[in-house]
């Protein structure tokens, strides 16, 4: 049959393996927002395309925390990955409420690294230089966020006092100087790998970034926790700004630098790395003279609310900046899925799709369930057939 979308002959099933629309479904219209908003071409996949390449059950601009910095993991793990995530922030908040508040920032501090570092192991993106990548990502993020760590304490005191209540004084050091020096040494790291072309799109590059960005915050932040252990188990402090503390910690503050490196990064990759005719795809947000100034703006508008704003307040703003990194980086992963949908030509031999189970020719797209294929993790692309699911209901976007 012939896809509405993309014009190809395709096999028949639920979704074109070509370019992923819905087969029987009518072509949807343009991301008008952002066409008009960063420049998007209107006739790239990215405006075409509203279901996340990654996850079709979702839009293409929800920020959803899990899908959006792990996109590879299939369908089985994703559940796995959010019932972590949501019981690890379980303990910290129980650890808070015990007013074990030092215990708490360590599990807070550790809880998304850790989750970054399974996904890396889980979806092979080591490939065959494992020493390399992690050494340049994991490693580099998690040293140099130590050292800035201890640069932060020598300008500014630390302590229990740092993490109950801001302190607009130092609005120039920790509010501007220092974000901007974090970012340039969490995204230098990764830029050594974008001379390598087995690293060739913009995934490879979001993977990168956000794997530094996440250990930086990591290792700064468990550095600061230990910090507060000079005042004992439980230092002094109400409970619910403290709780308020422990959801930053464990929460927005990792998501906000391991997204928004991961989106910078994943623009110098598709500036740089992608195929010519993709370099437009993001429009200005694929750009690094754009990419580069929205990423230091994400980072020291997180910075500054901390330090003015009453401690709920920052929290709730926030979330809000996570959730504008969460969305470039999904666009940033979006489009290094679909880069294959014009490089692959021929249909391969029939496979077992492991996010659904369901056969499916070997092109771009799964035919069942419309994830792309290039979005589960190598070390997979083997496996047995597992427990089918049903295709994803429609989604918005």
């Amino acid at each position: 049959m012939r896809c509405p979308s993309c014009h190809n002959e395709v096999p028949d099933g639920n979704f074109c393996v070509v370019c992923g629309h819905e087969l029987g479904k009518d072509v949807p219209e343009r991301h008008r927002f952002l066409t008009a908003v960063f420049g998007v071409p209107s006739e790239s996949l990215l405006a075409r395309r509203r279901r996340f390449a990654a996850n079709p059950r979702e839009g293409v601009l929800r920020p959803s925390v899990v899908t959006s910095l792990f996109p590879q993991l299939p369908q089985s793990s994703m559940i796995a990955f959010r019932v972590s995530l949501v019981g690890g922030l379980a303990v910290v908040l129980a650890l808070g409420l015990a007013k074990l508040f030092p215990l708490g920032l360590i599990a807070g501090a550790v809880l998304v690294p850790t989750l970054a570092i399974l996904y890396f192991v889980d979806v092979d993106v080591y490939e065959d230089q494992p020493f390399r990548v992690v050494a340049v990502t994991l490693l580099w993020g998690a040293a140099t966020g130590i050292g800035y760590a201890f640069l932060v304490r020598t300008v500014s005191p630390t302590g229990a006092r740092l993490f109950a209540e801001s302190n607009g004084h130092q609005l120039l050091t920790r509010g501007i100087l220092l974000p901007l020096l974090s970012v340039a040494l969490m995204l230098a790291g990764p830029l050594i790998l974008l001379p390598y072309r087995r690293f060739n799109d913009a995934l490879d590059g979001a993977t990168f970034g956000a794997g530094s960005g996440v250990a930086f915050a990591g290792g700064a932040l468990i550095v600061h926790a230990f910090d507060t252990l000079a005042d004992g188990f439980r230092p002094p402090g109400q409970v619910g700004p403290w709780l308020v503390k422990l959801a930053d910690i464990a929460i927005a503050l990792p998501v906000l630098s391991m997204a928004t490196v991961g989106a910078l990064a994943g623009a110098f990759w598709l500036r740089y790395r992608a195929p010519v005719g993709d370099r437009r795809a993001l429009g200005r947000l694929g750009k690094p003279v754009y990419a580069v100034p929205l990423a230091c703006l994400l980072i020291l508008a997180g910075a500054v609310i901390q330090l003015e704003l009453p401690i709920l307040l920052a929290l709730i703003v926030l979330l809000a900046l996570d959730a504008v990194a969460l969305v470039w980086l999904r666009a940033v992963v979006h489009v290094g899925l679909l880069e294959e949908a014009v490089e692959a030509e021929a249909y391969g031999p029939e496979i077992t799709c492991a996010n659904c189970g369901h056969p499916t020719h070997a092109h771009t797209f799964c035919e069942h369930c419309g994830v792309a294929l290039a979005a589960l993790p190598k070390i997979r692309t083997s496996a047995p057939p597992v427990s089918p699911v049903p295709p994803p209901e429609p989604a918005g976007g």
